[in-house]
């Protein structure tokens, strides 16, 4: 096991017997306050081949783009991500005539402020749309797909919608971050309460399962069947509901070498530019 997850969990076991208020307010902070984590090597290269620019709003982005420009993609990344993690997608397609915008939402990557969530992603996607006008292709990963498709169910516009690693619904994975920081599960109500009252948000809101049932676009949705933070049971669950999508799974992956794998690559782009 991970020594800081042993760490946090022996923290919250103790705290939540304690001073369990202080244990539930603690862990909102860890839920909705993300880590900014150093650039690694291979971010720093992919940071020479995009052009970084700031939206109206203050939000930060990178552009990739090809010679002769026939397809635009809009990119949203992840819990604790950044645009950097679509630079090798940008490189696959570079050669295909298209130009990606990777948006970072309210405190990820460059983009300033402390604390984010399905919300404040939805909102990105808008605001791109917004600002940049429509695209063709969207792309997800992880809260980025989630927040694609509930973006798509407010307005958004696409001809194809890639889905990676996305879950069923945001409400679980909140119980799923309880049980795996050890939180007492007595607290659990008071923390999902407290949460709802952070937001606007409904339960209804954050199904992304059942959201998925207004979707008409194609949609390709990409899961490893070892993904250690979004089951891939969830994938099925999403496509059950998304009629005209298509599951594409894969092994040994994880949640995050799933955006660099070629064979993952070479499917999104038999996908989008296939009829």
């Amino acid at each position: 096991m991970n020594f800081q997850l042993w760490l946090i969990r022996a923290y919250f076991i103790l705290l939540g017997f304690a001073r369990p208020r202080k244990a539930v307010q603690r862990a909102i902070t860890l839920f909705s306050q993300p880590r900014r984590l150093p650039y690694k090597q291979w971010e720093q290269t992919a940071l020479k081949h995009a052009q970084r620019g700031e939206m109206s709003n203050g939000m930060s982005y990178l552009h990739y783009q090809g010679e002769s420009v026939r397809f635009r993609i809009l990119a949203l990344h992840g819990w604790e991500g950044r645009a950097t993690h679509w630079q090798k997608l940008a490189e696959f397609l570079k050669n295909d005539g298209v130009e990606i915008y990777c948006i970072e939402p309210t405190a990820h990557g460059e983009t300033p402020g402390r604390s984010a969530g399905p919300q404040v992603f939805k909102t990105a996607l808008i605001a791109a749309q917004h600002q940049f006008g429509e695209f063709d292709y969207i792309v997800g990963h992880s809260m980025g797909a989630g927040a694609m498709v509930m973006a798509l169910n407010d307005g958004l516009k696409a001809k194809k919608a890639v889905f990676i690693s996305g879950p069923a619904t945001f409400t679980e994975v909140m119980w799923r971050f309880c049980k795996n920081i050890y939180l007492p599960k007595k607290l659990w109500p008071i923390f999902g309460s407290r949460i709802g009252q952070l937001s606007t948000l409904t339960a209804a809101d954050v199904d992304i399962e059942n959201l998925a049932t207004n979707l008409n676009l194609p949609g390709l949705i990409i899961h490893d069947r070892e993904d250690q933070l979004i089951p891939f049971s969830d994938a099925k669950r999403v496509a059950a509901n998304w009629k005209t999508s298509e599951v594409f799974l894969t092994v040994g992956l994880g949640h995050m070498k799933v955006l660099r794998s070629e064979q993952t690559l070479q499917k999104i782009r038999n996908f989008l530019f296939t009829s």
